[in-house]
């Protein structure tokens, strides 16, 4: 059904006589995000508009529409960071997540890429599309989920509205003013507490009563806060306390009271760490001790500035209970990953022998990794063999049962992706290529979290130290697949690449 809808908004825009101002090449990039799911195709519109290609200020008013509306339909609403240093490898559930939405594919970063792109073209419409956004609404967490979330675009892009959106009436009339109040005094989660703080820093410069009244608003959100640990415990930093500071000193320099901001933090600190905690936070040689020393600064930095505010005793940050650790999902750990990669390894850089063999001499404070075996040799007929033998392995693995889509996909895409790197041109480079690229077509993940699938099919097209012949030959293969989206990519990879020559 769904290809059947995409053919139709194919055919009907190609029915329709394309406009003089939009250059026929632009046309078919944009006619043919129906194939894609809804943050690919948002991100498609928004890439064509920041290329600066189209010059039509209606066309990219009604692109940029659409590419706002799709974001709202996006897998991943808000970008999602990792909780725990374990999460934050690439080998993981979580780290993979954070690398595909570190591509400005979440709902929110969408949605604030067309504002930002909107406001260059229409001021009114861009600060329209901005009060369509929702305040930021965090997920709650419990002590066993990994990951976090950041919200900084939103409050990034409210400061653009606020400054480039409004006309002078307006700002007479307290519009941006009122907007900025509200998104600070609605604070819902830990993760806000750091840009919602950045943003009033970065407002300094605000009349003396609108800076005052957006410290009280923050300072009443915050003394206000309450949620779980893991995301106070993953949100807070030394980062924050030193803004925090700063913001008091400010507040100091221009005659206002900092005594509610401080008191407020002491509430919500205090609060936070005498509640339900989770192990990472309160272990003495990670976080805790980064938790524990702001605990101090409080006492010795912030009450200087307001000393009538209490000082922290150490009673007071005990926690009332520690519930489970985090949830992280490790790749390459079930008997045939291991045995993959290997083999992987060893067609790479060789087996113990070979590497003793090959091995190059290094400067002594060089880092460097195993060395490549050499070219010659991965020509050899034995090599040949034990690489038919890999390729052949990898394309009869099935997804174990305890396994996750998202962690069989990023592993298999792993081993094609470091194993097309070693491989000579000739007959086995291009199986290999074509069983990468059959396999990405296949995979289920590009419906069920398409960031994920997309990251992979990115580092194919733009494979980390291929050619540029290397990189034709890539495209080429993908384009054959016919795989309306993937050669959509190429081709639009490609549209990049003139923008910028």
């Amino acid at each position: 059904m769904r290809l059947l809808i995409a053919v139709a908004f194919v055919w009907s825009a190609a029915a329709q006589p394309v406009p003089a101002s939009r250059p026929k090449e632009l046309q078919s990039l944009v006619d043919r995000i129906a194939v894609a799911p809804p943050e690919l195709g948002a991100d498609i519109l928004l890439r064509v508009i920041e290329s600066n290609a189209i010059n039509d200020p209606a066309w990219k008013i009604e692109l940029l529409d659409e590419a706002f509306q799709l974001a709202t339909r996006a897998k991943y609403p808000l970008p999602i960071t990792p909780a725990v240093e374990r999460a934050s490898n690439a080998d993981s559930d979580i780290g993979n997540i954070w690398l595909a939405l570190d591509q400005k594919l979440s709902g929110l970063t969408l949605q604030c890429r067309s504002v930002h792109a909107m406001l260059a073209t229409d001021k009114k419409k861009a600060v329209e599309l901005f009060l369509d956004m929702p305040l930021p609404q965090v997920p709650g967490l419990s002590c066993k989920d990994a990951n976090g979330y950041d919200p900084t675009d939103y409050y990034v892009t409210l400061k653009e509205v606020t400054e480039r959106g409004f006309d002078d009436r307006e700002r007479r009339e307290g519009k941006p003013f009122a907007l900025l109040e509200r998104a600070i005094r609605s604070m819902n989660s830990p993760f806000q507490v750091y840009p919602a703080l950045e943003l009033i820093l970065d407002l300094k410069n605000l009349p003396r009563d609108q800076f005052a009244a957006l410290v009280v608003a923050y300072s009443s959100g915050l003394k206000q806060l309450y949620t779980e640990d893991r995301a106070f415990g993953s949100s807070i930093g030394y980062a924050l306390f030193q803004r925090l500071l700063r913001l008091a000193q400010i507040c100091r320099e221009r005659d206002i009271s900092p005594h509610g901001l401080i008191d407020a933090f002491r509430t919500y600190f205090v609060r936070q760490m005498s509640g339900p905690r989770c192990p990472e936070s309160v272990d003495p040689e990670g976080a805790g001790i980064v938790l524990t020393r702001i605990g101090e600064m409080v006492n010795t930095d912030l009450r200087p500035i307001a000393d009538d505010v209490p000082e922290i005793k150490k009673d007071e940050l005990k926690p009332a209970s520690i519930g489970e650790a985090a949830s992280v999902i490790q790749y390459g750990q079930t008997p045939q990953a291991k045995s993959l990669s290997k083999h992987v390894g060893e067609l790479l850089y060789g087996n113990e022998q070979q590497r003793a063999i090959y091995k190059k001499e290094h400067p002594p404070d060089e880092i460097h990794g195993p060395d490549s075996l050499p070219m010659e040799v991965r020509r050899e007929p034995e090599w040949e063999a034990h690489a038919v033998a890999f390729i052949d392995e990898l394309e009869n693995w099935k997804k174990d049962q305890d396994v996750t889509e998202a962690n069989y996909f990023h592993q298999v895409c792993m081993l094609y992706t470091q194993f097309i790197r070693a491989i000579p041109p000739g007959p086995m480079y291009d199986r290999v290529l074509h069983s990468h690229v059959l396999f990405l077509r296949g995979a289920l993940i590009q419906k069920d979290s398409p960031p994920e699938w997309y990251v992979e099919l990115n580092r194919l097209i733009h494979l980390y130290g291929a050619s540029p012949a290397e990189l034709a030959r890539i495209g080429e293969e993908i384009k054959k697949s016919g795989d309306d989206l993937m050669a959509l990519y190429v081709d639009l990879s490609r549209f990049e690449k003139t923008r910028t020559h």
